[in-house]
């Protein structure tokens, strides 16, 4: 089994600043995978999907878990993207709407 080192994780990180700076599109695709890596959804349990009015994304209302709240998970409602399974929020829904169609 091979580990990373503190190295290792420092040079990729610059690395992911470095492309971020230089490719909008990959720091909002790190920004989005940030901000819904704290939950646990339920995809399956989704409503049918529709089209949100703002920016015009695929979005579900899901049951989501907040993990950072610790056990016993509280399973609330949520809005997340259909197509992509991430969090939208308002920041991506005014990103998306900047930029796509």
């Amino acid at each position: 089994m091979a580990f990373i080192t503190d190295e290792m994780a420092r040079g990729m990180a610059e690395q992911m600043r470095q492309r971020a700076t230089a490719d909008p599109l990959f720091a909002e695709d790190c920004e989005s995978i940030s901000e819904s890596m704290p939950f646990v959804v339920r995809m399956a349990e989704g409503t049918r999907p529709i089209t949100c009015e703002c920016c015009g994304v695929l979005v579900t209302a899901v049951p989501e878990a907040d993990t950072r709240s610790g056990r016993p998970w509280r399973w609330e409602c949520a809005i997340w993207e259909a197509e992509t399974a991430r969090k939208h929020t308002l920041r991506r829904c005014n990103w998306k709407r900047e930029h796509t169609g």
